[in-house]
Parts: C-alpha cells; structure tokens; sequence
C-alpha cells in the first residue's frame, strides 16, 4: 500500500497511452486513403477484400489493446480507493484509541497547591511545622511540572506526522485523478475504433451490394443478348429480307456507278 510505485505506472501508462493515440491516427489515415480510392473508383474486387481484412484485423488488435488497458486501470482505480477507505478507517481508529490525541481536561477549579496559604494550610493540623507544609506543596507540584514536556513531545510528533499523512493524501489523489482522465481518454478512443469499424463494415455492405447489382446486370444484358439472338437465329424469313435489301442497295450502288 504505501511502496506503490506511482510514478513508475503514471510513466507506462502515458507511453502506452501515446502509442494508442498514434496508432488510432495511422489506422484513421489508413482508412481515410482507403475510401478516398474507392470514391475515386481505382480498387478491384480483389484488393478490396485484401484491404478491408487488413484494416480490420488491425482495428480488432488495437481494440483490444484498449479495453485491456482500461480494464486494468479501471482495476488500479477501484484498488486506490479501496486503499484510502481502509486508510481512513484505519487512521479513525488509531486516533481514537491514541492516547496522544486526547485533550487535556479543563480544570475548572485551581489545583490544592496554588493556594497553600488557605486551602492546605487549613488541612493540616495545628501541631505541623511549616517546613514540612512547604515539603509537601513541592511534592504535589512536580507531577503539574512533569506533565508539560511530555505533551510539548506529543505535539511535535503530531506536528511531523501531519504533514506526511497530508503529502502522501495528495499524491493519492493526483494519481487517481490522472488515472481517471487517462481512462477516460481510452474510453474515447475505444468509441473511435468502434465507430471506424462500424463504417468499414457499412462500406462494405454498401460495395458488395453494388457488386451484386452490377453482376445481376450484366447477366440481364447476356440473357437478353441471347434471346434476342436466338430469335434471329430461328427467323429465316428476317433473314431473307435482310439479304434481299442488301443486295438491293448493291444494285443501286452499281448502277449509279456506272
């Protein structure tokens, strides 16, 4: 808990981050030069597929990349604050069981010894020398002298682990901040991806479908082609008048001619 090396991770985690980035970029240009080929019409069948396969195979990998990565600092999350419920649990009990943190009770009457003309001086019987009264009132003194050191030590031990519980808080906080900006990020990339595979799929669809159309097409023009051929084919009669004028313009050419 307290040797998590933050710094260490912050740093993975912001070069893996940038290479996502730069990838997610590539795969972008790479798909923007794509449909820019197949709006310009220079792509076969062939290489379609080719680049289409590429491109998603490419997509998926980085996908997954992505979503591992922010499982595992959705995971680093729940972890910190798991660890700072437990710290707070933990720093709550210790300071109510802290003997250090307790405060001194308000003495709402003076202490017996501040005032050894009356109060003691009245106690002791009539036959007590007054050496004795002093020897006394010096005796109860000294634990009210002894008490004020000890807690001058309990401050300053306060003092200095105060300002580390509050540095080590802070650096906390920063790092799980950091990490819930950078998945964050990941979840927006993530999304991109997602929505470049979704428009890769569509363009596909829309491709084969234009294809299909095309290919039924040209099957249309081959039937009609044959059936129109077999029509001449069966029709003798067309063909004699085909000869018949033929052979009429090859007479007024000649004759004409001549």
């Amino acid at each position: 808990m307290f040797n998590d090396p933050t710094v260490e991770i912050q740093e993975l985690t912001v070069l893996i981050k940038n290479d996502i980035t730069a990838l997610n970029a590539a795969l972008t240009d790479l798909q923007t030069i794509q449909n820019m080929e197949i709006a310009d019409g220079n792509y076969s069948e062939d290489r379609f597929v080719h680049s289409t396969t590429v491109c998603d195979d490419l997509k998926s990998k980085l996908m997954g990349a992505t979503k591992r990565l922010q499982d595992v600092l959705t995971t680093r999350t729940e972890n910190i604050k798991a660890h700072e419920n437990r710290k707070q649990i933990f720093s709550t009990n210790v300071s109510r069981e802290n003997p250090f943190l307790r405060q001194a009770k308000p003495m709402t009457e003076p202490p017996p010894w501040s005032n050894p003309s009356n109060t003691f001086a009245n106690s002791q019987p009539s036959g007590l020398p007054p050496n004795d009264v002093q020897v006394g009132n010096q005796l109860r003194r000294r634990p009210a002298v002894d008490n004020t050191p000890s807690q001058h030590m309990e401050m300053s031990m306060l003092q200095q682990v105060n300002p580390r519980q509050e540095n080590y808080t802070e650096s906390r906080a920063v790092a799980l901040h950091n990490v819930e900006s950078t998945i964050s990020e990941l979840g927006g990339i993530f999304t991109h991806l997602a929505t470049m595979v979704v428009e890769q799929g569509q363009l596909a669809i829309r491709i084969d479908d234009n294809m299909d159309e095309s290919v039924n097409n040209v099957e249309n023009a081959r039937g009609s082609l044959l059936r129109h051929l077999n029509q001449i084919s069966s029709n003798r009669w067309l063909m004699m008048k085909i000869f018949a004028v033929i052979i009429f313009f090859l007479i007024v050419f000649i004759l004409l001619v001549a």
